[in-house]
């Protein structure tokens, strides 16, 4: 599924732009799910990270974490987009990931100590 709908996730965001593509996107988790275990939630994540390095290269972190920030939602996770930057030698970078209860599910558990992370939590 992730092969079909990350595709997807990526154009609606060239199309739309990222701030319709949120209010379009954000969410109440579904309601009536039975829990998901942290641990299934790492394995999603490591899923639909191997997907997207597959589909779009290593350069592909907003999509992968829209992508997963669906489908947690839909299995009734309630999550949220995190995004930073950090200033490298002579650019500044971003990166987004994902966050269950305050921890990183799609990247390394210490991600947010090398970025300066937006105030505001996407969805």
């Amino acid at each position: 599924m992730a092969f079909v709908l990350m595709p997807i996730f990526w154009l609606a965001l060239q199309v739309l732009g990222f701030k319709s593509f949120m209010r379009w996107f954000i969410g109440a988790p579904s309601p009536g799910r039975a829990p998901v275990s942290h641990d299934d939630v790492v394995k999603i994540a490591r899923l639909v990270n191997t997907a997207g390095f597959h589909l779009f290269g290593s350069d592909n972190c907003l999509i992968r974490s829209l992508y997963l920030a669906w489908l947690l939602r839909r299995l009734g996770v309630m999550c949220e987009l995190r995004i930073g930057t950090r200033l490298a030698p002579g650019r500044l970078m971003g990166h987004a990931w994902i966050e269950v209860a305050g921890v990183p599910v799609n990247d390394a558990a210490d991600v947010g100590k090398h970025y300066a992370v937006f105030e505001k939590s996407f969805t």
